[in-house]
């Protein structure tokens, strides 16, 4: 081998690598997500049509999704996020899901980049932990406000790191993006962005700035509290002192103990698809070394000071945690990982092994996602909840309708028909170009999506009108379906059993309600 040569692989192997992860798991992420096979729940239809409200109405959004307290909002980043895709495509949600990852990916960048200042082999070890491991693979399979939480909190220790009046602004901006994220986690990392410039800022230069773009994300909330006479501020206050049970019972101090304990535990088994112990006693080994005061060993240790801080706040939280509630702390346990495997390598004894740890780790997430995608590629989904499903439910009806009027009425669990109002306005008026003469939930209910007659202005109506009635079958509560379907006096039935959990009826002579 040519000198010129090594020291081209020398200069360029770690970006080479890098790129080599990079492509790969981006192309790894689209196979996944292509030919619409991606979940499209209540939740994900209901921000597809506030999205929709404000692009077509020209309407902008104080506030953003619910949270899991009645009246409490989260803000409206989430809305204007998506905003982008949604434009673009004309409404596709499978493009919410693109843009999620093509996000994610420049942020890994970003990641290689500026650790790559400070350690190159820590930008190298980060970002590629961060691309490959498995809760970053779950994030960016389905659009939703708490997944995008994992991928902008991966920023966070590039702001603390690299001070500048620019950067604490930036931070202090990325600090509001994710508490209108994910306010379980997002409402600490301003307080603790702000106590750590207090200590490393003699002169407090950057607590400006960084209040500035912190407070600039809140305004949006502040004129819908004062407008809505406190609203989310009541709401918040009636759940924490007894008045309301949305988040559920309070735990015991030995439930909390053990709950607090299981999740943490799963925030580093979300690190690599190596067994969590191994995960573990690298970073205790890392810990236990001796070494000089660097900054790998001091990223490592803010790094698993801040997830400590979290597990103290969290045993204050008396009440369950949700899995989603720590994908933003996920980066800093990849980080912590990350570190420690740096440290390891700087020990001549433990070079190796640590390279090879690295080599497994790249080994073990390509091959466990091409499994996945060899599957979900082999192997049909029966989820109602998969948009692929939806679209053929949607597709059966349009074809048994031969292009005449129709009306549809949907039964979902979850009682509201998001997700078919959606599908219906987006996909089979770009496909089939005409609209059902009516849909709903069920007949004459009152309006719940705001100024929803404005979208539908390519209905077909003619008589006779076939009445399509869509049952995603509630295995769950099958009594509650039951009375939805009482409701209905019908007469000459056609059903078609799809294979997802979801039949069709169509009732070719007249449909009413039972009174």
């Amino acid at each position: 081998m040519s000198t010129s040569l090594k020291l081209l692989i020398k200069k360029y192997g770690i970006f080479f690598i890098f790129c080599f992860v990079f492509v790969i798991s981006l192309v790894i992420r689209f196979q996944v997500v292509s030919n619409y096979n991606i979940a499209f729940t209540s939740d994900q239809a209901r921000d597809m049509l506030e999205v929709r409200h404000m692009a077509v109405s020209h309407t902008p959004k104080l506030i953003g999704p619910i949270t899991d307290i009645l009246g409490l909002y989260l803000g409206p980043f989430w809305y204007y996020y998506n905003l982008i895709p949604f434009i673009i495509s004309g409404g596709n949600p499978l493009s919410l899901v693109y843009f999620s990852i093509i996000v994610f990916h420049l942020v890994s960048l970003l990641v290689f980049i500026f650790l790559s200042k400070k350690d190159k082999y820590l930008g190298l070890l980060a970002s590629c932990l961060l691309l490959l491991s498995p809760v970053a693979f779950l994030t960016t399979r389905f659009s939703f406000n708490a997944n995008a939480v994992f991928y902008f909190s991966s920023l966070f220790p590039i702001f603390i790191i690299f001070k500048s009046k620019l950067m604490s602004f930036l931070e202090g901006l990325l600090c509001g993006v994710v508490l209108q994220l994910q306010a379980a986690v997002g409402i600490l990392f301003f307080p603790i962005s702000y106590f750590l410039h207090l200590k490393r800022d003699i002169n407090h230069r950057h607590l400006i700035p960084l209040s500035v773009g912190f407070f600039l994300t809140l305004i949006p909330q502040i004129a819908f509290e004062i407008s809505h006479r406190f609203l989310m501020t009541k709401a918040l206050f009636a759940e924490f002192f007894g008045n309301s049970h949305f988040l559920g019972s309070k735990l015991s101090f030995f439930e909390m103990i053990s709950n607090r304990l299981m999740h943490f535990i799963s925030l580093f088994s979300n690190v690599s698809y190596l067994p969590v112990y191994i995960i573990f006693v690298i970073i205790i080994f890392a810990l236990l070394l001796p070494k000089k005061k660097s900054f790998v060993a001091q990223f490592l240790q803010s790094n698993l000071q801040f997830i400590l801080i979290f597990l103290i706040f969290f045993l204050i939280f008396p009440y369950n945690l949700k899995d989603w509630y720590l994908y933003g702390l996920v980066p800093f346990a990849i980080y912590s990982f990350a570190s420690s495997l740096k440290i390891i390598s700087e020990n001549h004894k433990a070079q190796i092994a640590a390279i090879l740890i690295f080599c497994l780790i790249i080994f073990t997430s390509v091959v466990s996602n091409l499994n996945y995608l060899k599957t979900i590629k082999n192997i049909s989904s029966n989820d109602p909840s998969n948009l692929k499903n939806m679209l053929l439910t949607v597709e059966k009806v349009y074809e048994d309708a031969s292009g005449q009027s129709f009306k549809v009425y949907s039964y979902i669990p979850s009682v509201y028909d998001y997700t078919y109002q959606y599908i219906f306005w987006w996909y089979g008026t770009q496909k089939f170009g005409y609209q059902p003469s009516e849909i709903s939930y069920l007949p004459d209910v009152p309006e719940y999506i705001k100024n929803n007659s404005t979208y539908w202005t390519k209905k077909k109506k003619s008589s006779p009108s076939s009445t399509f009635l869509i049952i995603q079958h509630d295995l769950a509560a099958p009594d509650r379906e039951t009375a939805w379907r009482d409701k209905f006096e019908k007469a000459s039935v056609e059903v078609i059993n799809l294979p997802w959990n979801t039949s069709i009826e169509k009732i070719n002579s007249f449909v009413k309600l039972r009174k």
